[in-house]
């Protein structure tokens, strides 16, 4: 490889010497480059260390017993002029979300949730400017019923399954 092609290759305008187009000459770029290959080599350590810190921080906590996270499922509600929608909901026993989408043009809405016996379970106001709220509920195995405070034809059957 001439001296001008070598310029040409790595866009060098100025003119090279002797000593550097020799010292040019045995440095490849790109993959197979002694260069690349420590590169390489240091993004593998270092990702060997990740998996293995990762490792030992996750049996360190599953043997101090930390709970690991569980995602929490959502059940969307829409309260309209025409009632509540869906008309019902069947899940299995554990916490969720319930949020409420206020689309009936109330300034406010009360709604209530009342187990089939007749026990209030709970209960959540909620403006006309606060157009969707979420309530974590973890309601018990058994039937309930949803139900707009002053419009009780407005309800939501909600049956919480053992499984």
């Amino acid at each position: 490889m001439r001296l001008d092609d070598m310029k040409n290759l790595y866009g060098m305008r100025t003119p090279l010497k002797h000593g550097a187009a020799r010292r040019l000459r045995f440095i490849r770029r790109g993959p197979g480059s002694i260069l690349w290959r420590k590169r390489m080599a240091s993004i593998l350590a270092f990702c060997g260390l990740l998996c293995a810190w990762l490792l030992v921080f996750s049996a360190t906590a599953y043997s101090q017993g930390q709970k690991v996270p569980v995602r929490i499922q959502t059940e969307l509600l829409t309260v309209r002029t025409i009632g509540v929608q869906p008309r019902q909901i069947t899940r299995p026993k554990g916490p969720f979300y319930l949020l409420v989408e206020n689309r009936s043009g109330l300034e406010e809405i009360n709604l209530q949730i009342t187990r089939i016996t007749g026990e209030q379970q709970h209960s959540v106001r909620i403006p006309k400017r606060k157009r969707m709220t979420p309530n974590l509920l973890d309601l018990t195995p058994g039937q309930y019923v949803l139900t707009e405070l002053s419009h009780p034809d407005w309800l939501c059957a909600i049956t919480i399954t053992a499984h």
